[in-house]
């Protein structure tokens, strides 16, 4: 049983699509909490991500013209990737990306456009990336 400190599955069914907490990996679930933690302690006590995107089946990629290789996709250990929504302004950016790279994300995407990032722990995608959309 996948465990999470401060997420469950009414933060992940209120992402698109929906999932539950049990499509995640538990190194995934782990480092949001490490973050998370570390806003708390550094910014915002009550602070929690805002998750818009987690794990997708491989048809749900498909039928989105995408390859199904996602690193969102729900794989037999879970899903190793969220997108997150910055509800604030810019010291809330800076203190998410803060806390994603405490936690070891090291591969993490920004859309300003959209206002979220994605962060995963993918073992098979490029390392030490920082992208944007």
């Amino acid at each position: 049983m996948k465990a999470s400190k401060y997420y469950n599955n009414t933060h992940f069914a209120r992402a698109n699509p929906t999932c539950t907490m049990q499509d995640m990996s538990q190194e995934l679930l782990d480092r949001l909490d490490v973050s998370t933690d570390f806003i708390r302690e550094n910014f915002d006590k009550n602070y929690l991500h805002d998750i818009s995107s987690a794990g997708r089946t491989v048809e749900h990629e498909r039928s989105r013209g995408r390859t199904g290789t996602s690193s969102h996709v729900i794989r037999p250990h879970g899903s190793d990737a969220v997108d997150i929504r910055n509800r604030g302004d810019s010291r809330l950016r800076y203190w998410i990306m803060a806390g994603l790279l405490h936690a070891g994300f090291d591969r993490i995407g920004i859309n300003f456009a959209q206002n979220f990032y994605h962060v995963d722990c993918s073992k098979t995608h490029e390392k030490e990336v920082l992208f944007t959309y």
